[in-house]
């Protein structure tokens, strides 16, 4: 379409302990318009029904039409008490790349008492929310199964970085800094941007 697309998580960095709140990660597409955009005007696609096999053929064409004529989509993040995400996204080959943080509750009269925590890597497409990788390989009864449980994976533990994308010797490479150490995310592709050549004829 001609749009861009805008993607961030929520998430209160000043106050990582909190817990009460649901955040959600979103993908709202920029169409320039005038009036406010709600959550109803995206789809909510926390429970992944294009990648379940249950899921009706019919069903899946409503949802694939919705994130064809919605503004967007987003997940909520409620199965981890208190996740949250605290880092800028990143956009590499159609995958979007988040990272959340959920925190492990000690000493509650300690405001700098975070504990170590849960960190997680989401890596979703960008125009669906849907699992890239098989980052789950527990499900894999009958050899590699993408579903929701793949949209994620616990990567360490403490507040990590967001993804950080970068080139070497033109190869890309991804690190997530996590719990004093790094993180190497997968890749969709690890090529460069390919250089267009033109020419003016006057």
């Amino acid at each position: 379409g001609n749009f861009e697309m805008l993607f961030f998580g929520t998430g209160d960095r000043e106050h990582p302990k909190e817990s009460v709140i649901i955040n959600r990660l979103y993908a709202v597409k920029d169409k320039n318009i005038s009036s406010t955009i709600t959550e109803n005007d995206l789809v909510d696609v926390t429970s992944d029904l294009l990648q379940d096999p249950n899921t009706p053929d019919i069903q899946k064409t409503s949802i694939l039409n919705e994130l064809e004529t919605k503004n967007g989509w987003y997940i909520k993040l409620d199965e981890n008490a208190g996740e949250k995400s605290l880092s800028n996204p990143v956009v590499f080959y159609g995958v979007v790349y988040f990272t959340t943080f959920s925190p492990t509750f000690g000493s509650e009269t300690d405001i700098c008492f975070v504990g170590e925590g849960t960190s997680r890597l989401y890596a979703l497409k960008y125009q669906t929310g849907n699992a890239v990788f098989n980052l789950d390989l527990t499900n894999d009864i009958n050899g590699t199964v993408i579903s929701k449980s793949d949209r994620s994976t616990l990567i360490g533990s403490a507040i990590p970085s967001g993804v950080i994308i970068t080139f070497i010797k033109g190869l890309a490479v991804a690190y997530v800094g996590v719990g004093g150490g790094v993180y190497t995310p997968p890749l969709q592709n690890t090529k460069s941007i390919v250089p267009i050549n033109w020419r003016i004829i006057f």
